[in-house]
């Protein structure tokens, strides 16, 4: 067989299969509306939004306990933040003093300065 024949045949059957998926009772993932329609373009609110009523007014000492709260929070989270950079520059530093102290690490035959042709 040809290219085209087997090209052909395969668009065939996809276009079979698309078709047979198409005749299927399953609606797809999206439910349809109760009235039959399944546009997914289509707003609808639905129903039980429409009895939702609005927020009550907030109270002087609910709003005052609130913000108390979110002061009390933001407060934590600084200082949480300042003890864990004083941490890390603890950490950093002492590694910077560590790594001072040891020698420079030299793969064996490199040049390194003092190395010469005479003393290989």
């Amino acid at each position: 067989m040809s290219r085209i024949h087997i090209a052909a045949s395969l668009a065939a059957l996809a276009a079979a299969a698309a078709f047979a998926q198409a005749q299927t009772s399953n609606p797809g993932f999206f439910k349809p509306a109760p009235n039959g329609d399944t546009s997914l373009t289509k707003i609808e609110p639905p129903s039980s939004l429409a009895k939702i009523e609005a927020p009550k007014q907030a109270t002087a000492l609910a709003v005052a306990t609130d913000l108390e709260r979110i002061e009390a929070e933001r407060v934590a989270a600084l200082r949480k933040a300042e003890e864990d950079m004083d941490r890390s520059e603890r950490e950093a530093e002492a590694e910077r003093l560590r790594a001072q102290s040891q020698p420079a690490l030299i793969q064996q035959g490199a040049y390194n300065g003092t190395t010469s042709e005479r003393d290989r």
